[in-house]
């Protein structure tokens, strides 16, 4: 439970506005895989986006350590993916890990909802 309310914190943080630039998300993901030694890390091809690297790494390695903290009985596997909506990038992040128990998928994503605005 207090790995999802700091999730949540980092989702609502409003951290000082950086200009965005030029981020190559593969890159990104590449640069944290030594944080995660003994973890299959895999991604689909990810885009080159607007916006603040060292955000959107935070919110990358906050996603990856929260599924290697919750994992099952076996070792994690965790693959990055991202499709366009719209003008705007989708980013999934899927695990074999315990999950979010599906009561709370409400609770948890109508928060993380609101943290945007």
């Amino acid at each position: 439970m207090r790995q999802l309310h700091a999730l949540l914190n980092l989702a609502r943080a409003r951290l000082a506005w950086r200009r965005p630039r030029r981020t190559d998300c593969e890159e990104l993901l590449e640069g944290l895989r030594p944080e995660f030694g003994g973890v299959e890390l895999t991604s689909g091809s990810l885009p080159v986006v607007r916006a603040d690297p060292r955000q959107l790494r935070q919110v990358l390695r906050t996603l990856i350590a929260n599924a290697v903290r919750h994992r099952g009985t076996e070792p994690p596997r965790i693959h990055v993916s991202a499709r366009p909506v719209g003008r705007q990038w989708l980013f999934e992040v899927r695990v074999n890990g315990v999950g979010i128990e599906p009561e709370r998928h409400r609770e948890v994503f109508d928060a993380m909802q609101g943290a945007g605005e």
